[in-house]
């Protein structure tokens, strides 16, 4: 093969190779979306969080990325998006970013009993979603429904499954929350020939029946027991006297269906854990970063990268909070956003104090200028002698001072020509 083919064929390969780096794609990236839960009660705040799981950074500049959606049938409607909030993060691997949906409705779409989806979509990488349940039951099926009840009659017990439930003052009366599927309604009064009734409660429905109480008649009155408190239990079983609060159990006593030490009647969240000071709700989030007020050391709108406490996460120690850090798991300065500034020659002194650009040299001064320690006019990375002058032709280091051979050799010479003159002489005389 010619010169000429060779260095055709190389140059060929060389274009080749570089052609195909440069149409390899970046790595994808990938993530993933979670809930601090499977399934929430009504009303329970709902917690989500994307976490980087792959090997590129991602970043978002656009408003609230997320929005949720409700399952109907085999599609899903909107069900809320969130307000304008412009954010601005980087989302480096293996980091995370949390935010909060309080089952609120924006979509005309009612937050009931079902299958929601929460989906995060950042422009140029991707979308990624995760399911949760709200209101999810064992057997019964999904959610609530309600049960109205039109009676011939008033002040009539309602039982529901054996259970006593509340006694009805007036013959019309509708009973919420119960939960989907199937129940035995038991309706008794003194006097009258109980009503037994199956009804099917679905999820977001009010199941309607009709009842007429057969009273009086053939059957023998009996004198109905008295109950001073009015809590449909009668006294001779009733354990409990509260004359204002009718949510009672079977002995006559106030429920506490959440636990929460305080009672059905006084509770506005009967069915969510509270606190006596907060009428048996949850305490509120006023930040939102997901802690509890009662528990929150910090009040930080907007950032929900927190510890414990409530307070901002700085994961860096570099003085700004992961929420304003666009490099939170690198060292950075905060007129740089967090990140470390650039240092483009890379010599240990970043861009913004760099005099001198000097990629491969490392050997320098606080203004990123190369050293010369013995100022022969070469840098200590190209002086081979950096604390010797020398030329630069013998690359910095000093020339060897060399004594010809010769010079030993005639200088005894000399010494024993003028020795042998002078014998001559001595003898001649």
């Amino acid at each position: 093969m010619s010169m000429k083919k060779a260095t055709s064929v190389i140059m060929l390969l060389f274009f080749s190779v570089g052609f195909m780096y440069s149409i390899t794609p970046a790595p994808a990236a990938s993530a993933i979306v979670s809930t601090n839960k499977l399934n929430y009660s009504l009303g329970e705040t709902v917690y989500f969080t994307i976490t980087n799981t792959g090997a590129t950074p991602i970043t978002c500049s656009t408003n609230n990325p997320w929005t949720i959606y409700k399952q109907s049938g085999a599609s899903w409607q909107t069900a809320y998006v969130p307000g304008i909030a412009m954010e601005n993060w980087v989302l480096n691997p293996g980091g995370s970013r949390m935010w909060s949906w309080g089952q609120t409705s924006n979509a005309m779409v009612t937050i009931d009993a079902a299958t929601y989806k929460v989906e995060v979509s950042i422009s140029g990488f991707g979308t990624w979603s995760t399911t949760f349940t709200i209101g999810g039951s064992g057997g019964g099926g999904w959610g609530t429904g309600s049960l109205r009840i039109y009676n011939s009659t008033s002040n009539y017990r309602i039982h529901i499954d054996g259970v006593y439930y509340a006694t009805a003052i007036s013959s019309v009366v509708t009973i919420h929350n119960l939960s989907t599927g199937t129940h035995q309604i038991k309706l008794t009064k003194s006097g009258c020939e109980d009503v037994v009734e199956t009804v099917s409660i679905m999820s977001g429905m009010t199941t309607t029946i009709n009842v007429t109480m057969v009273c009086g008649g053939s059957q023998p009155a009996e004198e109905e027991e008295k109950d001073d408190d009015g809590d449909g239990v009668p006294n001779s079983t009733d354990g409990c006297y509260n004359p204002d609060c009718n949510l009672v159990d079977s002995r006559g006593c106030p429920k506490d269906s959440d636990n929460d030490g305080v009672i059905d009647c006084d509770d506005d969240c009967p069915r969510e854990k509270g606190t006596a000071a907060n009428n048996g709700c949850p305490l509120g989030d006023r930040d939102n970063d997901g802690v509890p007020d009662d528990e929150d050391a910090c009040y930080n709108v907007g950032c929900t990268i927190v510890d414990a406490n409530g307070c901002p996460l700085d994961s860096d120690g570099d003085g700004i909070n992961d929420c304003d850090d666009d490099c939170p798991n690198q060292y950075g300065e905060r007129q740089n956003n967090g990140c470390p500034e650039e240092d483009s020659d890379n010599d240990g002194v970043p861009d913004g104090r760099d005099n001198c650009y000097n990629p491969g040299c490392t050997s320098v001064d606080s203004r990123g200028c190369p050293y010369d320690s013995d100022s022969d006019g070469l840098n200590d990375c190209e002086d081979d002698c950096p604390n010797q002058s020398g030329p630069r032709s013998n690359n910095g280091c000093p020339q060897q001072q060399t004594t010809p051979s010769f010079c030993l050799g005639t200088n005894l010479l000399g010494v024993f020509v003028l020795l042998g003159v002078t014998i001559r002489k001595w003898k001649s005389h």
